[in-house]
């Protein structure tokens, strides 16, 4: 069983990659920092892949995703994690591009 979990390279995405892992199953952790994901691999093992993916961007996604190897590439279960907030302004005095950065990020893609 292969497990995707996305924000992989901190807080509870991080803490998701090891627990999954710890209980035997493969996972792919996706995020943008290479470095942190790398970082993970290396504790981790064999039964963790690194894949450097922005979930904002559909190319990332779509690249990433098509380079996962053989071993890892039935995922059986999606972990949805990534995501930010911006601004703490109310509704109606919210920065437009906050908001729409937050939706490609979270939602969109």
């Amino acid at each position: 069983m292969a497990v995707l979990i996305t924000g992989a390279s901190a807080g509870f995405g991080e803490a998701m990659c090891r627990t999954f892992v710890g209980a035997g199953y493969r996972v792919i952790g996706a995020a943008r920092r290479a470095d942190r994901l790398q970082a993970l691999a290396d504790e981790l093992g064999a039964l963790f892949y690194p894949l450097e993916m922005d979930v904002s961007c559909r190319e990332s996604v779509e690249n990433a995703l098509n380079g996962i190897p053989d071993e890892f590439s039935d995922i059986d279960c999606l972990i949805n994690n990534a995501g930010l907030a911006l601004g703490l302004d109310t509704a109606d005095k919210a920065d437009f591009e906050d908001w729409e950065t937050m939706i490609q990020t979270n939602v969109w893609v």
